[in-house]
């Protein structure tokens, strides 16, 4: 790859400067990738001028992983992410010039360790590899220290060899060390990789501990895979622990729901009015999650006494899991009369619930049945009873709100009654489709706010759109899944 050539003092690239530091060239950006070089002002650098690397892309993280500090030192304005090195960029090529937290500032000068590394690594007696240059805060002077640290192979010559040191890069970049360590062999960081970790060795020699002879590479790394193997082990035994008290949990939930279904079966069988039948399926199912330790919070549980009060309403839930059939049964008022997949009238017991407590249900796939659907939806809100329709139809293991079909908000719009958006969170997590053990959880169900249909002067479709739509982005935002 090409080199060029920059200034240290000024931070301009010049091609043919007399004194060139040289850096490799990157080359230019991928496509649909913007580059800024920044000042520190936040300006601009220009062309061949050193500044900051920063980038946008639509393939560049959002941030790091719980930790919002960090995030935030990362992620500029307008999307623009810090690289952290520093750079210039000539004739749209960029060229790294190093990590702006190496970059030793003395004097009013950027120095760049990785040449100051490599003169001080040919002095004769040095071992290759293995020589840092830093900078450390210097209160007296207002600007930093900068310091070499070398391993020798001899710490006899350890004076004549600082010396050289000093010499070496006072002739190399017009400045010596304000000090040289030399160090015996082990004593300079690094990577697992063998890379020269500078910011750890200048914390080492900050605390004074720097120069003490570190254990060999295998015998650090047989240390990490020690220190590694406990964290890995516990994490195990954790997994393995929570996959045991999920199924356990999983067993209990599935006979408690045994347990209250039974008698609630008889008891609705028995139950000669069906708005009775209603209520003994509504308490039921408050049960069944009580028992089963399934938290339900309510928000906007007021919309239910208004409903109570002024109803009939049109009640519109998501469909994420057979978890929200049981918290609707359960937190919706007992009166309201749900529109049900025809398939559950070929299951024995579910057949007779749903016939006894008033449930409407048609087959999908008969285009004669979704007409009667409609009459008969239209009858009951008429009647004054409310009406709650999934709009999504089915659910799958997929999170996120599924396109809504428009028999809900036709009902509405020939009726003239609201709709009350119902967003049930966390079903989904409790019991995913083509699982069969729950899981523990809790649920957050949001009611409202209600969605009003205007009288249309012309053709009533683009209303009836308008209201799903509507209702699908408030089910969409309280329910935390997005729409598909």
């Amino acid at each position: 790859m090409a080199l060029t050539s920059a200034r240290s003092s000024v931070g301009r690239a010049r091609p043919r400067d007399p004194a060139p530091l040289k850096f490799v060239n990157a080359g230019r950006p991928l496509p649909n990738v913007e580059v800024r070089i920044v000042t520190s002002d936040g300006g601009e650098a220009g062309e061949r001028a050193e500044g900051r690397l920063w980038f946008r892309s639509p393939s560049a993280t959002s941030g790091y992983y719980h930790n919002p500090s960090a995030t935030r030192e990362l992620i500029r304005e307008d999307g623009w992410l810090d690289s952290g090195d520093l750079a210039y960029l000539a004739d749209g090529e960029i060229y790294i010039t190093g990590r702006a937290k190496d970059v030793i500032i003395k004097g009013g000068r950027n120095l760049y360790p990785h040449e100051i590394e490599d003169v001080a690594g040919r002095i004769a007696g040095v071992r290759p590899g293995c020589v840092v240059a830093f900078g450390v805060p210097d209160a007296r002077s207002g600007t930093e220290r900068f310091v070499v640290a070398a391993e020798v192979r001899d710490m006899a010559g350890a004076e004549s060899i600082s010396a050289g040191i000093s010499r070496a890069v006072d002739a190399a970049i017009g400045m010596p060390p304000d000090q040289v360590e030399t160090l015996p062999p082990q004593s300079i960081p690094k990577t697992s990789s063998g890379k020269l970790r500078r910011s750890e060795t200048r914390r080492l020699y900050l605390e004074g501990t720097l120069g003490k002879t570190l254990a060999p590479p295998w015998v650090q790394m047989a240390k990490l895979a020690a220190q590694g193997a406990l964290p890995r082990t516990w994490g195990w035994l954790k997994g393995r622990a929570k996959s045991g008290i999920e199924l356990l949990y999983g067993v209990y939930a599935v006979s408690v729901f045994g347990l209250v279904f039974i008698p609630s079966w008889a008891l609705i069988c028995l139950t000669p009015r069906r708005q009775l039948a209603a209520r003994v399926l509504h308490a039921g199912s408050r049960l069944a999650l009580f028992l089963s330790g399934i938290p339900v919070r309510v928000i906007g549980g007021e919309a239910l006494k208004e409903a109570r009060k002024t109803g009939p309403w049109i009640f519109a839930p998501n469909h994420s899991s057979y978890v929200d059939i049981l918290v609707n049964l359960a937190y919706l008022p007992a009166n309201v009369r749900f529109v049900v997949k025809g398939e559950i009238l070929r299951m024995p017991f579910i057949r007779m619930i749903a016939r006894r407590t008033g449930q409407l249900a048609f087959d999908r796939n008969d285009p004669q049945a979704r007409v009667r659907q409609a009459e008969e939806v239209n009858a009951a809100l008429m009647r004054g009873e409310s009406v709650a329709v999934y709009p999504e139809g089915t659910f799958t293991a997929m999170a996120g709100v599924r396109p809504f079909q428009l028999g809900a908000f036709k009902a509405a719009v020939d009726t003239q009654l609201p709709i009350c958006p119902v967003a049930v969170r966390g079903a989904r997590d409790i019991l995913r489709d083509h699982t069969y053990l729950p899981r523990p959880g809790r649920i957050t169900l949001t009611l409202g706010p209600l969605v009003m249909p205007h009288r249309a002067e012309g053709p009533d479709w683009a209303e009836v759109v308008r209201l799903r739509n509507q209702t699908r982005q408030i089910i969409g935002r309280n329910s935390g899944e997005p729409l598909l």
